[in-house]
C-alpha cells in the first residue's frame, strides 16, 4: 500500500514538472514576441516608435495577428519578406481592425490600407500599391493620427534587414 502511494506521488510530481517544462519551452510569452521596436521617420524628422512582434518565417507570416482580441496602442506586427514583391494581406480570423503600411527594401513608404476584421470564409485582400519588402500592421487609425504617408521611412530593429 505504501508503494502505491509513493508511485502515485512520483507520477504527480513528474506530471507537474512536465507541465511547467512544456509551458516554458513551447509556449510563447509576451517577452518572446515583444522587445523589438521600429521607428517611423517623418519628412520633418518626427519619430514614431512602434513596439513590434516580428514575423519573418512563413508560419509566422501566415498566422499574423489572427484570433487576437486586442492590440496595445503603439504596437503591431512587422512582416519581413526575403525580396521586395507585390504583397497582399487578408484578415481571415483577425478580430480587430488594423491598418497595414507597406515599405520597400530601403524602408521607404509604399502604401497604407485600412483593413476590416473578418471571420467569414471569403475575406477581401489588401494589396500593396507597389513592390514591398516590409508590412507593418497596427491598430486601425493610428497611422492616420500620426499622418504617416509618402516620404515616411521605416527604421528596422537591430538584426533585421
Amino acid at each position: 500500500m505504501k508503494r502505491c502511494g509513493l508511485f502515485l506521488t512520483a507520477i504527480l510530481i513528474v506530471g507537474v514538472l512536465s507541465f511547467f517544462w512544456y509551458r516554458s519551452v513551447d509556449a510563447p510569452t509576451a517577452d518572446d514576441t515583444a522587445g523589438a521596436a521600429v521607428l517611423l521617420h517623418s519628412p520633418s524628422d518626427d519619430i514614431v516608435k512602434i513596439n513590434v512582434e516580428i514575423a519573418d518565417e512563413p508560419h509566422e507570416r501566415t498566422t499574423g495577428l489572427m484570433n487576437r482580441t486586442t492590440l496595445a496602442k503603439g504596437s503591431g506586427m512587422l512582416f519581413v519578406f526575403d525580396e521586395p514583391q507585390a504583397l497582399s494581406f487578408w484578415m481571415k480570423n483577425t478580430l480587430i481592425p488594423l491598418d497595414i503600411l507597406f515599405f520597400d527594401a530601403e524602408g521607404w513608404f509604399v502604401s497604407r490600407t485600412e483593413m476590416l476584421s473578418c471571420t467569414i470564409e471569403q475575406c477581401p485582400s489588401y494589396p500593396s500599391t507597389g513592390p514591398a519588402k516590409y508590412a507593418l500592421e497596427v491598430n486601425a487609425g493610428e497611422p492616420k493620427t500620426q499622418e504617416v504617408d509618402r516620404e515616411w521611412r521605416l527604421a528596422l530593429p537591430e538584426g533585421q534587414n
